[in-house]
Parts: C-alpha cells; sequence; structure tokens
C-alpha cells in the first residue's frame, strides 16, 4: 500500500512524502517513509520500520 502527500513547502523548496508499506512473506510489515523533491528524486528516507504481530519475535 502507498500513500503520497500534497506538495509541502521546506526550507529547501517543495516536496512530498510518500509512505510504502510492504507485507513480507514471514508475516511481517516493513514501512518506508521516504521524501522526494517535486521532480519525483528521493531526497531523505525519513523512517525504515517493521512491524510484527506481537509474540512473533
Amino acid at each position: 500500500m502507498v500513500l503520497k502527500s500534497g506538495p509541502a513547502n521546506g526550507k529547501n523548496g517543495q516536496y512530498y512524502n510518500q509512505i510504502t508499506w510492504t507485507k513480507n512473506p514471514d508475516g511481517s510489515v516493513t514501512q518506508n517513509w521516504e521524501i522526494y523533491d517535486m521532480a519525483g528524486n528521493i531526497t531523505s528516507n525519513a523512517f525504515i520500520g517493521e512491524y510484527r504481530k506481537k509474540g512473533s519475535d
């Protein structure tokens, strides 16, 4: 699943956020939050996290 924001203004110009959730083969989910410039280039990766059901370590 992908969630993309509208344009936002920052100190380096306009950008947008894109968050992607990917289901992994083991049932966990990886979240990747990326920040893009308006040309579609990744400028930074704000967050990468993995979610698991409690007790499935």
